[in-house]
């Protein structure tokens, strides 16, 4: 017996112990157990376009040989560090973010230094290259003017002379840090037309986002701690007319600031400050920009329209130590990640101006949860979590087996489309997790590997909706660094019934709905989501039958469809109504049983009592007659 007690005690504990594994399917979901079943492909692969692919667009290079201060031809084999991506809507064009471009072939620049013109070599520096619908590149451009404004604001908050003669490119690429290179050139002068004209100008390094708005693009560059405002009206003719600086915050490192230097002439410690790098950007119909600032914690920075910072909004939550920790010794505990909240790794602004933002799992968390927030003006997440799983990816994986990818998903983008549906893209697994307005999965899509129609080192993701032929195609385009190139998902049927019932309920045409999720359950009889979709839409109709009969047949319809969806709240819903008219329909039967059932109970203890009454009596006087 002990044998058999010892080893049940063992299977137990591996049992416990076998860590939580994720499918190897392309396509999956989870079900109410949150187990891992499989579900038909919401997205599907079309096409790769590498980034030399775009370069050897014809119309492309006619047009660069009258724009000599640009890309030099296509290059076949070349670095690249692709950063974002954003699609216009408006113009249906798709901007492509390049952080940092190094090889034998990039820009020359004709530049006027206080020693007499030169020619400099662009190296390091970032460029945007601008796609149409048709994946064939238009233009791109790594030089841009400033305006006269524009060179006044770097010249007094960087403390330099105004004359951009004075600086050359080459004191940006000597210097050895970031400070010294953003103070020693902070622009330059450039030759852009004739060769004999130049112009105050600036180049990006290490740029890391972008974000179209209107007529505007808005770059994020990265290095050289600032956000510059592009002017695109004339495409061919970019120019800077706002930049948007470090934070007036303690917490950030003040490249201009007094006091920075002592009496002395020497620098003060600033070891305390953060150097301000700002990664990933958006901004809102009102011309608010929001950025996330790399070693951040304090949350998503915003600006005014006119430059000014303006506060920190949706910070996230520290999460409290293992209470183990006091048993470490302080050698131990110094080597523990630093008790900071997560830091935000993208964001975006829909429609109604709340930001979308994904985050890096909390390190001291033993759960990964909360990785995307949906955050409102007063910086509250609102995002809803009513789904099986919560909005955090893959909720089985794992931990611990190699040579299997292990750990959480790491979100590291996300857009949404106009029915509130949302996509983030999962850098572990290279994953596309798509979920509806209530937190529910709706399908995974996509996976990693080296292969075309694989992705390698995802970075960013954006939906494009085209009209072709009369006809709506809905595209996910996603950026791999991995294989510098841009992937295109296409939804597939399914994926388009599901978001068309996704829209219309969101959009209050429930009947119409119905009918669209049950042409989802047909193409997939596991789906659960659509079965509670169809219940839904029968419980809505049950509410407004005016025929009783009808009625509790609609409602115990709608049950059975919430148990096929194993969703208990409506379930719960839908039972207390048909409760309630079968009370209500009976109530004089059921009052009559329930009188009954007192008067019944009531004289049922009134006999036993007179029986136990008279037994007492009987068993007295036997008593007395034996006496």
């Amino acid at each position: 017996m002990k044998r058999k007690t010892l080893f049940l005690s063992f299977i137990f504990i591996a049992l416990a112990f076998i860590p939580r594994v994720v499918v190897n399917a392309s396509s999956y979901n989870y079900d109410f157990f949150q187990n891992t079943i499989y579900s038909s492909e919401g997205l599907a692969y079309k096409d790769t376009f590498y980034l030399s692919d775009f370069l050897v667009n014809t119309t492309y290079q006619e047009e660069i040989k009258t724009n000599p201060y640009t890309l030099k031809g296509a290059r076949d084999s070349f670095t690249a560090a692709l950063a974002d991506i954003f699609v216009d809507d408006v113009t249906q064009k798709i901007y492509i973010l390049d952080s940092a471009t190094n090889d034998a072939t990039t820009s020359t620049v004709k530049v006027d230094c206080a020693d007499g013109q030169t020619t400099a070599k662009l190296t390091n520096n970032s460029t945007v290259y601008i796609i149409n619908s048709e994946y064939k590149m238009e233009f791109s451009f790594d030089i841009l003017k400033i305006t006269e404004d524009v060179q006044e604001t770097l010249a007094e908050y960087y403390g330099v002379s105004m004359d951009p003669t004075q600086f050359s490119l080459a004191q940006i690429q000597s210097a050895d840090s970031i400070e010294k290179a953003t103070r020693r050139c902070p622009f330059f002068a450039a030759s852009f037309d004739d060769g004999q004209t130049y112009e105050p100008a600036v180049v990006c390094y290490g740029a890391d986002g972008i974000y179209v708005i209107g007529n505007y693009l808005y770059i994020a560059d990265k290095f050289n701690s600032r956000i510059l405002r592009v002017d695109i009206s004339d495409q061919k003719n970019p120019i800077v007319d706002e930049v948007f600086l470090t934070p007036n915050d303690i917490i950030f490192f003040q490249i201009g600031d007094v006091g920075k230097y002592g009496e002395d002439g020497k620098l003060i410690d600033q070891s305390s400050r953060t150097t301000y790098l700002p990664s990933k950007i958006a901004v809102d119909g009102d011309g608010r920009v929001y950025t996330i600032a790399s070693s951040t914690f304090e949350g998503i920075i915003e600006y005014n329209p006119s430059g000014e910072f303006n506060r920190f909004l949706g910070k996230n939550l520290v999460t409290k130590r293992s209470w183990w920790t006091f048993l470490l010794t302080n050698e131990q505990y110094e080597t523990l990640s630093s008790n900071n909240p997560n830091q935000f790794t993208n964001l975006i602004i829909d429609d109604r101006n709340l930001i979308y933002a994904t985050a890096k799992p909390d390190a001291d968390s033993t759960v990964a949860q909360q990785m995307i927030k949906l955050i409102n003006t007063s910086g509250s997440d609102v995002l809803k979590r009513n789904g099986y799983v919560t909005p955090d990816g893959d909720v089985k994986y794992q931990q611990f087996v190699k040579p299997a990818v292990t750990g959480s998903s790491i979100f590291v983008a996300i857009d949404a489309n106009d029915s509130r549906i949302y996509s983030a893209l999962d850098q572990t697994r290279g994953r596309i997790f798509t979920y509806d307005d209530e937190g529910n999965l709706l399908y995974v899509s996509a996976e990693s590997g080296t292969l075309a129609n694989t992705l390698k080192t995802p970075v960013a993701l954006k939906y494009l909706t085209l009209v072709e032929n009369n006809e709506t195609h809905e595209y996910v385009l996603v950026l791999d660094q991995g294989s510098k190139s841009l992937l295109v998902y296409e939804t597939t049927e399914f994926g388009k019934l599901v978001n068309k019932a996704t829209s219309l309920y969101l959009n209050n045409k429930i009947d119409e709905a119905k009918v669209v999720w049950e042409d989802v359950v047909k193409m997939n009889s596991n789906y659960e989501l659509g079965y509670i979709g169809i219940g839904k839409s029968i419980l809505r109709d049950a509410n407004v039958e005016p025929d009783k009969e009808t009625q509790l047949k609609k409602y115990k319809q709608a049950m059975e469809m919430f148990e096929l969806g194993h969703d208990k709240e409506y379930y719960s819903d839908a039972y207390k109504q048909y409760r309630n008219i079968m009370i209500k329909d009976n109530f004089s039967i059921i009052m009559t049983g329930f009188v009954l059932t007192i008067a019944f109970v009531v004289t049922l203890k009134v006999f036993k009592a007179k029986q136990k009454k008279d037994l007492a009596k009987i068993q007295k006087e036997a008593s007395e007659d034996h006496e």
